[in-house]
């Protein structure tokens, strides 16, 4: 029983937050987190059609170095295409905004840095862990990392505390790791936003050993001040924006003859 969507995909490790009943098949890794291998493909059924075109896009802004920001319509394949895209690079982390995380500064971190700090802390991962200094910022939003420091009360002080998450995400990827695909940015919080922004612009463009952003969001539904910063990024060349449609007929058709449906009910969709 799967209670989060947090999940670090790798060829031989698939870390997810589960509940404590999850299947005799993990290996206990750290309390409340299971290790399994398998596959670091997350596909569906069906294969991915009529994407063509974003695809193409997607690759030539990797090769450039350049974050992917995917927008869309709710339920139009966002987030199918940037984990197949992401699975088709490499290893990669996955992360989610989700519903209410905008009532609580640095919620969506709070849950997200969680699993990444366990993994990072593991010997089956990394025998060095962080520096103290990292450890003891993100401390602030992770418990069981140390005695947090007094609450942020100047513009240096939350520098460091943004610097000690960006050390964190490129010493994980160090490691190999190749993707971070960031998910419905419109749910995430105002403050974990801001944090994001400012790694976002610190590994851009993506280097050799650092993450690579793959960005999605619904259209419309976030936040003017983001989307102007998004959008700046795109105009100075280190990010790409790519509006995802619905299909039209004929990719709709081919994906419906792909499921191998009934001629009757094929034709009833």
């Amino acid at each position: 029983y799967v209670i989060e969507d947090v999940r670090l995909h790798g060829p031989w490790y698939r870390f997810e937050m589960v509940a404590s009943v999850y299947g005799s098949d993990g290996v206990t890794l750290v309390d409340g987190y299971k290790v399994r291998c398998k596959s670091n493909r997350w596909i569906e059924s069906t294969r991915l059609i009529g994407r063509e075109r974003e695809w193409a896009q997607m690759e030539a802004a990797w090769q450039a170095g350049q974050a992917i920001i995917l927008h869309g319509p709710p339920g139009v394949g966002k987030s199918r295409l940037m984990l197949e895209f992401a699975a088709s690079q490499g290893n990669y982390l996955h992360w989610l905004g989700r519903p209410g995380d905008a009532l609580i500064p640095y919620g969506t971190h709070a849950r997200t840095f969680r699993p990444l700090c366990e993994a990072l802390n593991s010997e089956a991962l990394n025998e060095t862990g962080f520096p103290d200094w990292v450890r003891a910022e993100l401390a602030r939003i992770v418990p069981g990392l140390g005695v947090a420091p007094p609450p942020i009360a100047s513009d240096a002080e939350r520098l460091r505390f943004f610097e000690a998450k960006a050390e964190a995400l490129e010493q994980f990827f160090a490691g190999g790791w190749k993707a971070l695909v960031y998910d419905d940015l419109q749910f995430v919080d105002s403050a974990s936003l801001e944090a994001a922004l400012y790694i976002l612009n610190r590994f851009l463009p993506v280097a050799s050993g650092k993450p690579h952003p793959i960005l999605g969001f619904r259209s419309e539904e976030l936040s003017g001040d983001i989307l102007k910063t998004l959008q700046q990024a795109a105009d100075t060349g280190i990010a790409v924006i790519i509006e995802i449609k619905p299909l039209g007929s004929e990719a709709i058709g081919q994906m419906l003859e792909s499921l191998k449906l009934s001629t009757d009910l094929r034709s009833n969709l």
